[in-house]
């Protein structure tokens, strides 16, 4: 009961804040790379990158538990929707290198999507050092009613990295987050896109919060106490800073306007 009374302070202070970390200039809030990886496209993420479509979701946040208590825990996917209300479903028990990261998210984007859709994820970037982690995974929407055409490619990034309380040399966790999407369906509602990757930056922050508040009341992040104190967090829901549905777009319309965007 004490810890889920922390948790609703943390959270709520969360939500002051994290709004306000959510943006940047490309190039300078870029994530910088821990370790090479064979199936990290490292051009098509320049591309993303220097898109103009949306602004890169981009957030950090100091987490008062240590980096090798936190990123051993944080990487077992298989709680990630205990502790994360970003995450509704995720379909494999672990994450390796390269591989598909099948999952559903709280956040998706409120839009008229085409028909008959498909996105695909995959693991690009996973490394845990003594001193840092990685995990990152790039996503995709592909329209099976137009050749496979990529009308949306992305990235997700999170960073952990071991630092020290400057006030009393404690060791912390420094987490950072970078997300962006483009392509031409995110060129055609970047408001939808913007709010919804803001929406992804917020929960991820809250869950973490969740996990700083267990392990100053319990000293550890056993399974069974997070999921006790933070498994039913709810999603945030940004959608009500949306302008009415004259803002919008027919993406379908204009699809032959578009750009398509392609990768070899």
């Amino acid at each position: 009961m004490a810890i889920k009374t922390l948790v609703s302070v943390a959270v709520l202070a969360v939500l002051l804040t994290a709004t306000s970390t959510a943006h940047g200039s490309p190039l300078s809030t870029a994530p910088h790379y821990l370790a090479p990886s064979p199936c990290d496209n490292i051009t098509e993420f320049a591309m993303l990158n220097n898109s103009q479509d949306m602004p890169a979701s981009i957030g950090d946040m100091l987490v008062k538990i240590p980096y090798d208590v936190l990123f051993p825990f944080a990487s077992q996917v298989q709680y990630w929707t205990k502790w994360n209300p970003l995450f509704v479903r995720v379909n494999v028990s672990e994450i390796t290198l390269c591989g598909a990261f099948p999952a559903d998210y709280s956040n998706a984007p409120k839009l008229p999507f085409p028909p008959h859709i498909v996105g695909p994820h995959q693991i690009v970037q996973l490394y845990q050092g003594d001193t840092a982690g990685i995990m990152a995974w790039e996503f995709k929407i592909l329209d099976l009613d137009h050749d496979k055409e990529v009308i949306t490619y992305g990235r997700h990034q999170m960073r952990f990295e071991h630092t020290t309380s400057e006030r009393d040399g404690q060791n912390f966790t420094l987490f950072k987050s970078y997300e962006k999407a483009a392509g031409s369906l995110v060129a055609s509602y970047p408001l939808a896109w913007t709010v919804a990757l803001q929406q992804s930056l917020i929960d991820t922050l809250i869950g973490l919060s969740c996990l700083e508040q267990v392990y100053m009341a319990t000293g550890s992040l056993e399974p069974q106490t997070v999921i006790s104190a933070c498994e039913k967090l709810p999603p945030v829901d940004l959608t009500a800073q949306l302008p009415p549905k004259g803002w919008r777009h027919d993406f379908l319309a204009k699809r032959e306007h578009s750009r398509a965007v392609s990768f070899n």
